[in-house]
């Protein structure tokens, strides 16, 4: 068998898989964020952030719909888990912002601190494989 096949197509390999795409949805939420600073510095960090979060959203639900866990998920449950990460990562955020980090550095702690939360709450409960409504 093809190592890489194995590698996408096995159910062991999914936890790997949601951080492969959660990899991709930081990248992306932060290429805007740094996008969004450098282009429009006056613009509102926190704003900043949800710009960039709403950007990475759809990237993430799409990819763990039809790479993570190869299955139908809810769009709705899925929005709510992500806002709920959200509101952890502004939490984060604001925690950097109070120690003074850099705006991009606290971002980047923000962004990487909730996606095992995410994780488990996305098999057990979104992408779970029974109906999903």
């Amino acid at each position: 068998m093809n190592i890489f096949k194995f590698f996408i197509e096995n159910e062991s390999f999914q936890l790997f898989r949601f951080f492969v795409v959660g990899g991709g949805a930081t990248l992306i939420h932060l290429a805007i964020a740094a996008l969004l600073i450098f282009l429009f510095p006056f613009l509102h960090i926190y704003a900043v952030n949800f710009i960039s979060f709403l950007t990475a959203f759809l990237f993430s639900f799409l990819g763990h719909q039809y790479f993570t866990f190869k299955r139908q998920g809810s769009l709705a449950k899925f929005f709510s888990v992500s806002v709920l990460g959200f509101f952890l990562n502004n939490i984060v955020l604001t925690i950097g912002l109070a120690f003074h980090f850099p705006k991009m550095i606290a971002i980047l702690i923000a962004v990487m601190s909730v996606p095992f939360l995410t994780y488990i709450v996305s098999k057990i409960w979104i992408f779970r494989g029974d109906s999903n409504d």
